[in-house]
């Protein structure tokens, strides 16, 4: 069925209490490769929620995430371009992470005018931008020594720093 109002701005606010809307790093195992890209992640102890979600969506997969004394946490977990399409109908609703999804939505319509495996230097600063929103410090340095210390330092650092010169 196609989501009322109402089911969107529910979903948004389980977005903005218990989601990450987020730009992947990836490394892949050949030598030169990685990807970035956007995900959108849901955790929560409640079954009726994911039924509710995989009703709603058609999309993302569920898995177990961790085990709590309450239970066990699920996780659904949605990547790729159609986020993007996904937020656009969610930004209305956003208020929490609306910075992250704005930012996501110009990352997806600017990966739909390149080919695969190619990133402007507007789509790199955005994946600083949206990483520096969500991560606290210590794992945001975290995140900056393991891409210092990958052969993809030397496409992706350069973006930090000018990101870190427009904040």
């Amino acid at each position: 069925r196609e989501p009322t109002q109402t089911d969107l701005a529910y979903l948004a606010g389980i977005i903005d209490g218990e989601g990450t809307l987020t730009i992947m790093y990836n490394s892949g195992r050949n030598v030169g490769y990685f990807s970035i890209g956007p995900r959108m992640i849901i955790a929560n102890l409640s079954d009726d929620l994911f039924i509710w979600l995989g009703n709603l969506l058609y999309v993302g997969t569920i898995k177990d995430a961790r085990k709590y004394r309450g239970g066990t946490c699920k996780q659904n977990d949605m990547s790729g371009l159609k986020v993007g399409d996904l937020l656009k109908r969610l930004l209305p609703y956003l208020i929490i992470k609306k910075k992250q999804a704005e930012l996501i939505i110009r990352f997806v319509d600017l990966r739909m005018q390149v080919q695969t495996g190619v990133y402007t230097p507007e789509m790199l600063e955005i994946f600083w931008k949206v990483r520096r929103l969500n991560l606290d410090q210590k794992r945001f340095d975290q995140l900056v020594q393991r891409v210092r210390t990958s052969q993809h330092a030397e496409i992706l650092l350069p973006h930090l720093e000018t990101t870190s010169q427009m904040a």
